[in-house]
């Protein structure tokens, strides 16, 4: 009889035990090594009174976190969720919306501490069990984007254009993408693609005056003359100046639209005279000519008619010119050829003169002048031709 009472209280005892070790030790105690983690260890049934079925693992760990979650506790969450997926795959989907929570914790206390690697990390984690939202992509692409890593951002903000609620967020964080992209594509060369970046955004952000310019600088530098002037009205129309050098551009592609031979000269200033390089019977080194509307004949010193071979002393005609200090008589002769950049005309008639002025070889006259409508842009710095 004490025998059986014996091994009846022993049984109770083993059973109790059991039970309450089931009931009370938390998952985490179970994580011994990579090949038992989160295993509770039952015992034997030749070697035990039959006991209760154990819950299914999928709820007591789901259970756990949520424990965890609701104290706050998100280290925990994560550490005790990955390994417990890491054991059991199954349970992913039942565990992923509270991992979720427990990332996007740590991904926008990073985010806010501007530890942009960390940021990116967590949220690229966190995509493991749900997609991100539109914040979370707007946090991802600052976070790339202050990280020099543009084509990602560009692809993050995208989404978060899709999925966010804060437009102005999503548009300021997006123009700065957009604005790095360029400068890449651009020193990479890269126009085309530029250019087809600028036409993607406007679709959706046709206000932004600034893409209009770029893309109008774009398309005057690949040559699209006629978009390259759209692009700059549409940014004039919505109150954007031009600057100096987009002024020069639209101007030329006006001119280029209505003239297509227009033949644009760089003048050099000096005081309140404009020069041209001149290019003299096909061979001479480039001459520094003074432009003089207000002159009939081309002129140019004795020193360079000597160099080209053409001054002959007595046996060239004379004849008589005005100048600032009075009239003279001066040799005239014909120059085979007198080339301005693109602009030549053969058979030049030209009077050779001294005393011009300090390092002035000679004045483009309108024995070369007549051949074109000509037009003079102080702004541009531009003597403008225009083949008759």
């Amino acid at each position: 009889m004490i025998a059986r009472l014996g091994t009846l209280a022993v049984g109770i005892l083993i059973g109790y035990s059991l039970a309450y070790f089931h009931v009370n030790v938390a998952p985490e105690d179970f994580v011994k090594g990579n090949e038992d983690r989160l295993l509770v260890q039952r015992p034997k049934i030749e070697e035990l009174a039959p006991l209760p079925e154990l819950p299914p693992a999928t709820i007591s760990l789901e259970d756990e976190l949520k424990k965890f979650a609701l104290s706050h506790e998100w280290d925990r969450v994560i550490s005790l969720g990955s390994a417990g997926i890491a054991e059991r795959p199954e349970i992913r989907e039942a565990v992923a919306p509270i991992m979720d929570k427990a990332y996007a914790h740590h991904s926008r206390k990073a985010y806010e501490k501007a530890q942009y690697e960390s940021t990116i990390k967590l949220l690229n984690a966190s995509q493991q069990f749900v997609a991100l939202d539109g914040e979370e992509n707007l946090m991802l692409a600052h976070s790339l984007l202050e990280l020099k890593q543009y084509d990602a951002a560009y692809k993050a903000i995208k989404e978060a254009e899709k999925l966010s609620a804060n437009s102005e967020a999503v548009r300021k964080i997006q123009r700065k993408i957009v604005s790095q992209l360029l400068n890449q594509h651009i020193a990479r060369k890269q126009i085309s693609e530029s250019i087809q970046l600028l036409e993607q955004e406007l679709l959706s952000d046709a206000g932004h005056s600034p893409y209009y310019l770029r893309l109008a600088e774009l398309q005057y530098q690949n040559g699209d003359i006629n978009k390259s002037i759209v692009s700059f009205e549409s940014a004039t129309n919505l109150g954007e100046q031009l600057n100096a050098r987009q002024s020069k551009m639209y101007k030329k592609s006006k001119r280029r639209l209505t003239s297509p031979n227009v033949i644009e000269i760089p003048m050099k200033t000096q005081g309140n005279n404009l020069f041209v390089d001149a290019i003299l019977n096909h061979s001479s080194p480039p001459m520094h000519f003074l432009v003089d509307t207000g002159a009939s004949l081309t002129t140019i010193s004795p020193q360079v008619a000597n160099a080209l071979g053409v001054f002959h002393g007595d046996d060239t005609s004379v004849v008589s010119v005005s100048t600032a200090n009075g009239t003279v008589s001066a040799p005239k002769i014909t120059l085979e050829n007198v080339a301005v950049a693109d602009a030549q005309v053969d058979d030049v008639e030209t009077v050779v003169l001294a005393n011009m002025g300090e390092g002035i070889d000679g004045l483009l006259g309108l024995s070369f002048l007549q051949h074109f409508d000509v037009e003079i842009s102080n702004e541009e710095n531009l003597l403008i031709l225009r083949p008759r």
